[in-house]
């Protein structure tokens, strides 16, 4: 039930002053169910949720929950039973309350109100997750078809062919590669997290370091385990050795460490970690900037890679930012990460 809808009140005019004040939602009252139904057809205002008595023929409860449709019915009963309960909610009542067994009349219904509330909730985000998963399936087999396609297509001409044009659409290939990785990343994941659990930062480092030509790859010390969501932690590592070689030399060293903390040891709830480089680094001005989306000073970036850094660090309640290096290259600080 949304805050523009309405709550229908069939019957029971007595609890409309406690459902307004609990909802805050504008409160309809109809004294039977043909006026009720009438509503839910022509009101002026959507229906989220309707509460009547089930006592026929004025207020019959039943037959509203035949004819309502898709707006979750809390069916109330004045003397009720368990064959009365198991049928109103086996025909479909979101939710059942028996009147005279509640000690608070506008307490229990207010009970009821919640959880319908909590149910749509829970609807909603369902129904959300389905449609981006349906997006992002879609999108990654519209675009990647086509892409590994071309991709097949210059590996043979290249084969018979000698041309600087060729690397120049492969490199172009590659971009739509990763720019399709980043924005299905964003798509699909969002701000959410699923169930943290114990996850080895020198597993994820080993699992996510790229290892290209004249770079390497240095881990300065023991790295801790952590709680973390494992697919997003190793995403934001790939992105962050992406980072380091897309701008930085031939003849790179990326290291990762522990951040020392005065008086922090070991035994700290809480440890961060860096990924440093010795590349040309980011000017003072620019290392807020670079976490935007779309941001890039680079011809062939796509602007989103540090951007989603920094979603996956707010959305596991970390931090991130951007300073200088021991060598004046870059150097990323993760820090709040709890330790598992």
């Amino acid at each position: 039930m949304g805050p523009q809808d309405a709550l229908l009140v069939i019957g029971q005019s007595d609890v409309v002053s406690h459902t307004d004040a609990h909802t805050g939602a504008r409160v309809v009252s109809r004294a039977t169910t043909d006026a009720g139904l009438d509503y839910l057809d022509t009101g002026e205002q959507p229906v989220g949720a309707v509460l009547t008595a089930h006592e026929p023929p004025e207020q019959d409860g039943f037959r509203l929950l035949d004819e309502a449709g898709d707006v979750p019915v809390v069916l109330l009963a004045h003397e009720g039973t368990s064959a009365l309960a198991t049928r109103a909610l086996s025909e479909g009542a979101a939710s059942y309350v028996d009147l005279a067994v509640v000690d608070d009349e506008a307490a229990a219904i207010s009970d009821a109100l919640d959880t319908l509330v909590t149910a749509g909730e829970s609807r909603a985000t369902e129904t959300d997750s389905n449609h981006i998963e349906e997006f992002t399936s879609i999108i990654s087999h519209e675009l990647r078809t086509p892409v590994q396609k071309a991709r097949s297509g210059v590996d043979l001409i290249a084969a018979d062919c000698d041309s600087d044009y060729i690397g120049e659409v492969q490199a172009t290939l590659d971009r739509l590669e990763e720019l399709l990785d980043d924005l299905l990343a964003v798509a699909k994941y969002g701000d959410t997290v699923e169930e943290l659990e114990p996850v080895a930062l020198d597993t994820v480092v080993e699992e996510t370091w790229p290892d290209p030509p004249g770079v390497e790859l240095q881990i300065d010390g023991p790295l801790p385990t952590v709680a973390a969501e494992p697919s997003r932690l190793r995403q934001l590592f790939e992105n962050l050795f992406r980072n380091s070689v897309d701008h930085g030399s031939t003849q790179l060293t990326v290291r990762v460490g522990v951040i020392d903390e005065p008086g922090a040891g070991a035994d700290s709830e809480t440890v961060g970690i860096y990924v440093a480089d010795d590349g040309p680094g980011i000017p003072p001005e620019k290392r807020q900037q670079v976490f935007e989306y779309g941001y890039t000073d680079s011809d062939d970036g796509t602007g989103l890679g540090l951007a989603i850094c920094e979603r996956i660090a707010d959305a596991l309640g970390w931090e991130i930012v951007a300073t200088e290096s021991r060598d004046g290259g870059a150097r990323f600080e993760i820090t709040q990460l709890n330790r598992a």
